[in-house]
């Protein structure tokens, strides 16, 4: 597990605060930081479909906790060293051991 990645959702913020003009903002929050495993994806018609339409699935491994069991897919993480940026598609428990997580994200996907 060498990437370290922050894990982000998108928090909703008044910046008219205390008055409220119904203005809103999104902004991504940084919600916890772990290390991951990065597998590309290889093989199979929607990789290469989605190679054609400039994105790169990749398979994440992190270890489970109370943090990352919040992860849902309208989350993102970001590598901290190198600011690649990979929406969250899915989420599954390969073994059903509760020890890590296989997180499918996506690079380059609009978010």
């Amino acid at each position: 597990m060498t990437r370290l990645l922050s894990w982000q959702k998108r928090v909703e913020t008044n910046p008219d605060a205390p008055y409220d003009y119904g203005n809103t903002q999104s902004v991504w929050t940084e919600q916890f930081r772990s290390t991951a495993a990065r597998t590309p994806m290889r093989g199979g018609e929607s990789v290469m479909a989605a190679r054609l339409q400039g994105t790169q699935p990749y398979v994440l491994r992190i270890y489970q906790s109370a943090a990352s069991r919040a992860v849902r897919t309208d989350w993102r993480a970001v590598d901290v060293r190198s600011g690649q940026v990979l929406q969250v598609k899915a989420i599954s428990d390969p073994d059903d051991k509760g020890a890590y997580f296989d997180v499918l994200v996506v690079e380059g996907a609009a978010g």
